[in-house]
């Protein structure tokens, strides 16, 4: 498992009024978005093995709940697990059974309101 905290500060990149998808009205909300670009993910141990990344926020809490979007650069599935205020894992697990993933890097992109 690797663990990583952001290589890039927090950036605020909306300030607006608006509403969430519940239909209730959101005064003055803020979305924030933190970007980790080309994080190194180790290479599976083996055919179908799986690989899991912890993410940190480097001492930032961040309101839950809040969305994660990952681009691995080669064919794998990503999901999200163990998602707190303080950070979350990230898995990647072959196509199939029989792949081996390989040591590549991976952008997440968190967005959250403030």
């Amino acid at each position: 498992m690797a663990d990583i905290t952001p290589n890039s500060p927090v950036a605020i990149i909306d300030k607006t009024h608006g509403f969430l998808n519940t239909g209730n009205i959101i005064e003055n909300y803020r979305v924030n978005r933190a970007i980790y670009s080309q994080v190194p993910n180790p290479a599976g141990s083996g055919a179908g093995a799986s690989v899991t990344i912890t993410v940190d926020f480097g001492g930032l809490t961040v309101k839950t709940p809040y969305s994660v979007f990952i681009t691995p650069d080669q064919a794998c599935f990503c999901h999200v697990t163990a998602r707190t205020a303080t950070g979350f894992s990230v898995i990647l697990t072959p196509t199939a059974s029989g792949n081996t993933l390989a040591a590549g890097l991976i952008d997440i992109d968190v967005t959250f309101l403030a």
